[in-house]
């Protein structure tokens, strides 16, 4: 058995400001559709994965390396050094 992490490409209804304003003076929203990915993952016995394989092939031949995703920051930004007080001069 292999558990495999895959992509799924999915619809779904994003909206958005139309740049229109309402009589109130608010912001008009709207809906469009949008293509997202929902990660998953499956559990496949050597059959499965090698028809897996298979089927990705021809989208693999001509596909490209992706970038990595972009890390997410954790915990609570660092706090700014007090600035550095120079001892009054001696005269």
């Amino acid at each position: 058995m292999h558990s495999v992490e895959i992509l799924v490409p999915t619809w779904v209804d994003e909206e958005y400001e139309t740049g229109e304003q309402n009589e109130d003076g608010s912001n008009t929203i709207a809906v469009r559709p949008a293509l997202r990915e929902e990660r998953r993952v499956v559990d496949l016995g050597a059959d499965s994965l090698k028809a897996l394989q298979e089927a990705l092939q021809p989208f693999a031949a001509v596909s490209r390396p992706a970038e990595a995703p972009a890390a997410k920051k954790r915990g609570r930004p660092a706090k700014k050094a007090a600035p550095a007080q120079t001892p009054p001069s001696a005269s």
